[in-house]
């Protein structure tokens, strides 16, 4: 008979907590109703947004570089080797595997000189040191979206003499980009500059293109066409400094880098996801993006929470007679603690309802057609429905917990001095 009696008891409490709840609501200040629903309403916004738009900002970097240089999958000699080993073996397994395309480059250390020309008096002309890819556009094509990033002129051709110069070599063409020492100056398109190869090979090319990936290792390149490179460099045809591989139908990339490491003879091949590619120091960036990330929001939650705790504490003081009058009718202590918590249940529902509507219908949108725009990634608004979850139960929970502390201060003090208002 002991359950039993637990269970209507608590019943009770539960429907009678409810009930002073409603009728508080209903009753109560517009002015407080509309003050407390806005607070939470900001609140949740900046649990999600400032975080959401750097995670967006964050995932956004290694998309840029999977997009426009490493591909699902990114092959790279060893370090005691100075080209890949196996290509033979590599294109063989490539080849064989459906709605599988890959780029082979090759690359080199250079140095590219600009107006050299117009030099007198042993200046020396303007100078930048630099990485050239030498490419096969039509493969290149396949596998990223440099050929897209072309700001000004146009992407590699068939044509031996052509070259296209990254925006990190030259100025004048993103509005991030400044004069600098490391900088050819403002290249214009169908002006020549000469590279100078590690084997003193001196060479003239007419820029055709500068692009912008917002990846700083290909903005930081210069691509030509890889048949004369090979040529200049003097390279075999099976030489190879780096492959990208895109995978789709049925494998997966976890899957095909399995089967490269096997047919690559020990450790002789470094072949990486596009995740494990990614440089250092992207992977340092969105470390700190995210713990900026989390600290914005803590610091926007104890805020809010602070916020209902004083609306919540002067909203019972005022009533504490009110409140005493419950109690010496009978009303327990537990259930009008409860109603308190009950109302701030409420007003975070109606906060939270009100956020995810102007997250999803106005701002998400909104940052998918208009991105913040940065030198290394394209800021969008990222949520994900477990980003998002977690962000409305610690919302619920702590708004709780702010609710409950006061309305319990207040509530446990002695009846008849509640009433006498002492």
């Amino acid at each position: 008979m002991y359950m039993p009696i637990q269970s209507n008891n608590l019943r009770l409490i539960i429907r009678t907590a409810f009930f002073i709840a409603s009728k508080s609501i209903q009753r109560g200040s517009l002015t407080v109703k509309f003050v407390t629903v806005f607070i939470l309403l900001l609140t949740f916004l900046n649990l999600i947004v400032v975080g959401g738009l750097l995670v967006g900002i964050t995932e956004d970097v290694g998309v840029k570089v999977k997009d426009s240089l490493t591909g699902d999958i990114f092959i790279e000699p060893a370090k005691e080797y100075n080209y890949i080993q196996n290509t033979g073996d590599i294109f063989s397994l490539l080849n064989g595997v459906p709605n599988v395309h890959y780029s082979p480059r090759l690359t080199s250390g250079v140095s590219i000189e600009y107006e050299y020309k117009n030099v007198t008096g042993g200046k020396n002309p303007s100078r930048v040191s630099a990485v050239i890819a030498g490419l096969e556009p039509i493969l290149e094509t396949r596998v990223t979206n440099i050929d897209q990033r072309v700001i000004a002129g146009s992407f590699l051709d068939e044509n031996w003499d052509s070259i296209v110069l990254g925006s990190s070599l030259v100025d004048g063409y993103i509005s991030s980009k400044t004069g600098s020492e490391a900088s050819l100056g403002h290249v214009l398109i169908g002006d020549k500059v000469r590279i100078r190869f590690s084997n003193n090979n001196l060479y003239e090319f007419t820029v055709i293109g500068i692009l912008n990936s917002k990846s700083s290792t290909v903005d930081q390149r210069a691509f030509i066409n890889q048949k004369i490179l090979r040529q200049l460099l003097s390279k075999q045809g099976n030489d190879y400094s780096e492959i990208a591989v895109v995978t789709g139908g049925d494998i997966s990339s976890t899957s095909l880098i399995k089967e490269l490491r096997g047919i690559s003879r020990g450790d002789r091949n470094d072949i990486k996801s596009s995740d494990e590619a990614i440089p250092s120091a992207v992977g340092d960036l969105k470390k700190a993006f995210r713990l900026i990330g989390n600290i914005v929001s803590v610091t926007a939650l104890l805020v809010g929470v602070i916020t209902i705790f004083v609306i919540i504490y002067v909203n019972a003081s005022s009533r504490r007679r009110y409140l005493g009058i419950l109690k010496a009718q009978g009303i327990s202590a537990p259930t009008l603690i409860l109603s308190y918590v009950f109302q701030i249940i409420f007003y975070v529902a109606v906060g939270v309802i009100l956020g995810l509507i102007a997250l999803f219908v106005f701002l998400q949108p909104y940052f998918m057609k208009n991105p913040i725009s940065l030198p290394m990634a394209d800021g969008q608004l990222l949520l994900t429905s477990l980003y998002v979850s977690i962000r409305v139960v610690v919302l619920f929970i702590s708004s709780i917990i702010s609710a409950f502390i006061p309305a319990w201060l207040i509530i446990r003090q002695n009846t008849l001095d509640a009433i006498l208002g002492r």
